[in-house]
């Protein structure tokens, strides 16, 4: 993590080989997968899962309690309570 990314709260877990790029916030309870790339101004909501590999491209808001598969690119915001894969990245399941 580069010095000016900031966890909200706590009991945020960034694997090995994560990246994780400039002003990036990452909320309470989210996990970063081994291999993940969050370019920066990224935000990462609350109890959110990013999977191995993932990447997610600059100035995008993935939202809280949302997943993000393996392998998936997002170029586009993601909202709360979604599950996003593919490339590029689409919610496949959206729960209301």
């Amino acid at each position: 993590m580069t010095p000016r990314c900031t966890a909200r709260r706590s009991n945020v877990i960034v694997n090995t080989g994560a990246v994780v790029g400039h002003d990036c916030v990452i909320g309470d309870h989210a996990h970063i997968g081994p291999g993940a790339i969050l370019c920066g101004e990224v935000v990462i909501g609350a109890e959110s899962f990013v999977a191995a590999s993932a990447t997610i491209v600059p100035t995008r808001r993935v939202g809280a309690r949302t997943v993000i598969a393996a392998g998936a690119v997002v170029v586009k915001d993601i909202p709360d309570d979604a599950l996003a894969m593919g490339v590029p990245a689409r919610c496949v399941v959206h729960r209301e």
